[in-house]
């Protein structure tokens, strides 16, 4: 008599075979589609073949232009054409232009029906100087305090100066705040020029005329803004701007000048 092991043993390769047999017809329809889809996808009319480049400043266009095009040469999964209009990488583009040109600020990818692309900038405009101590060399900082390009020797005061070792976006929005407010209570042919970061915090504003005032990172700038604002509208204190050479906020009250 034959055991049950060997009565379902016919039953079981049968159904063996079937998943087998089924499995290869999925398989090999996956493979078809993928080659016909590659092949579609793959035709002339749907190839990226023109980048243009607007909104350039300093920027070259065709610098740019080579950068797109190496993210558009190559394949997925070595059969989808990368160029392709419908599946290019446009966000491994945005990363590698960011990356490759740092004066890029924004900039947008869109397409001009289906041969070409469009790469619309906006470049970082120079708004202060950053100068690092001991390298002497500076850089352009945007609005932003972004450094984006190495800035070149300037005979006078083109743009307002930061000379320090490091210079972080908090440091960087509070001194361009205080420039503002305590700039609004100086003589009107008085103007800051550069933040000087010194030891324990401290720092000094010079002005173009050459006095200077200090202050420490640890203090409040609304407290700094009051204290300086007393100082110079006091009708019992007198300062000749003409002659002066410091005016020290460091301690509060009381405020030292020279």
């Amino acid at each position: 008599m034959r055991s049950r092991r060997e009565l379902l043993k016919p039953v079981k390769d049968k159904r063996r075979k079937r998943i087998l047999a089924k499995s290869a017809v999925v398989l090999a329809s996956v493979i078809v589609i993928l080659l016909s889809s590659a092949y579609l996808l793959g035709q002339e009319g749907l190839l990226i073949s023109e980048v243009k480049v607007e909104g350039n400043l300093v920027l070259e266009k065709e610098e740019v232009a080579v950068v797109v095009r190496r993210k558009l040469a190559g394949r997925y999964l070595s059969l989808f054409k990368k160029s392709n209009s419908w599946i290019y990488p446009k966000g491994k583009i945005e990363e590698a232009l960011i990356e490759s040109f740092p004066r890029i600020k924004n900039l947008e990818l869109d397409r001009d029906g289906l041969r070409s692309l469009i790469v619309r900038l906006v470049e970082r405009r120079p708004a202060y100087l950053w100068c690092q101590e001991g390298t002497g060399g500076c850089s352009f900082l945007d609005d932003e305090g972004v450094a984006f390009a190495s800035a070149p020797t300037f005979s006078d005061n083109v743009y307002f100066t930061f000379v320090s070792e490091r210079l972080d976006g908090e440091l960087f929005g509070k001194i361009v705040a205080l420039k503002k407010y305590l700039s609004d209570l100086l003589p009107e042919d008085t103007s800051l020029t550069k933040a000087i970061f010194l030891e324990h915090e401290d720092v000094e504003l010079w002005t173009e005329t050459g006095w200077k005032i200090i202050f420490n990172l640890g203090q409040e700038s609304d407290r700094l803004v009051a204290y300086f604002d007393t100082l110079v509208h006091s009708p019992e204190i007198k300062i000749d701007f003409n002659n002066l050479s410091y005016i020290d906020l460091r301690f509060g009250r009381k405020i030292f000048y020279k």
